[in-house]
């Protein structure tokens, strides 16, 4: 294996595992994908970049009558959780129209989840 092949093969496994998915583990569909564009708009307030730059979010759940982010915080007693939280409920509803739930997973983050881990 050259070590082109390497390096491309190196950056599929990193943006895979950042991006977010369906609850079945199936790739974003448009609905979805809008939402993510929307969450781009939601930053921790400390770190100053996006939740989706961050790869916090993790499940995208849209039902004809509801919606349900499943996400992550970048350490597990974030002092500004709160506002993470409401900032992505918000932004969601506003984007979908719906009213929306979201559920903080307990898995823990790690920079390679990022959409760019090199950048932190």
């Amino acid at each position: 294996m050259t070590e082109e092949t390497t390096t491309q093969n190196n950056e599929e496994e990193m943006e895979e595992k950042w991006k977010p998915t369906k609850v079945d583990g199936s790739p974003l569909g448009p609905e979805e994908e809008q939402v993510m564009e929307g969450l781009r708009e939601v930053y921790d307030p400390e770190i100053g970049m996006s939740i989706i730059e961050l790869g916090l979010v993790r499940k995208i759940i849209l039902e004809p009558d509801r919606a349900n982010i499943k996400m992550m915080l970048t350490t597990p007693f974030c002092p500004m959780a709160g506002v993470i939280v409401s900032s992505t409920q918000e932004k969601v509803e506003e984007v979908t129209g719906l009213p929306t739930e979201v559920d903080l997973l307990l898995d823990r983050w790690d920079p390679s989840f990022m959409e760019s881990p090199y950048l932190f």
